[in-house]
């Protein structure tokens, strides 16, 4: 009798370790799950922007569509680093000087009347297609406008980038905070911020040399353009409306 009690006894604490070590399991494999459903909204956003024509990182026209950077091959510069460079402008598809080159860098081309630039001082902002300056933008780097957002760029304390949002105004909409981010498409944009995993896996590849990257490393999910987090049912709503505005639009 006392054997088949200590048996018992021994089942169920096996049982019982069983599933604490699963309960560990799944709680450390949470964000994998809420990761690949956030994945799978933005997939259905992209899917509805290719069927309405909704701008996005693909699919975004130059405007200017004449405008293209080149490089004048007769001008250098030092860089601070001292390397030697060349001064960047714009031309017309004609050949025709649109803006004289005089600056450290350019996007290659302009998006919705606006590309980003970088003086030789190292000033930071947007140009207007007559290469007037638009506005100034205090970051690291910058990136062409989509849907009416800009990707900004800094880098973090710890010496990562972080990415944010600012406006045809050169305001910040979305402070920079995130460890990567997709262009805004219509009212949403899928971002990912780091896990306290991501610190302990930190710490293994500082101490081991070796490269680890795990979907739970970081929590994805959809912001609206003011930051704020979204659910995915929210956002398959958003796409059920705008869909369903169209087809009563064409009626």
């Amino acid at each position: 009798m006392k054997n088949k009690r200590l048996f018992r006894f021994r089942n169920v604490a096996v049982v019982c370790v069983a599933v604490s070590a699963l309960s560990v399991v799944l709680w450390i494999f949470q964000p994998c799950l809420g990761n690949s459903k956030s994945r799978k909204t933005w997939s259905s956003l992209l899917e509805y922007a290719s069927d309405s024509g909704l701008p996005t990182f693909r699919t975004r026209v130059h405007q200017p569509a004449d405008l293209i950077k080149y490089v004048d091959m007769s001008v250098e510069y030092r860089t601070r680093h001292g390397a030697v460079a060349h001064v960047t402008g714009y031309k017309r598809e004609n050949g025709d000087i649109a803006i004289k080159a005089k600056f450290h860098g350019n996007a290659k081309f302009f998006y919705e009347d606006l590309a980003w630039a970088k003086d030789l001082d190292g000033t930071l902002g947007y140009i207007h297609p007559n290469g007037e300056w638009a506005f100034k933008v205090d970051a690291y780097s910058a990136f062409d406008f989509i849907g009416d957002r800009a990707i900004i760029r800094n880098i973090s304390e710890s010496g990562h980038t972080i990415d944010g949002f600012i406006d045809k105004y050169g305001t910040i909409v979305v402070e920079p905070r995130f460890w990567d981010v997709e262009n805004y498409i219509g009212e949403f944009a899928l971002v990912s911020l780091p896990t306290w995993r991501t610190r302990i896996l930190k710490k293994i590849v500082d101490v081991s040399g070796m490269s680890i990257n795990t979907c739970f490393s970081y929590h994805v999910y959809i912001i609206d353009r003011e930051g704020k987090k979204c659910t995915n049912a929210e956002v398959l709503d958003w796409i059920n409306e705008q869909q369903n505005q169209s087809r009563e639009g064409r009626n």
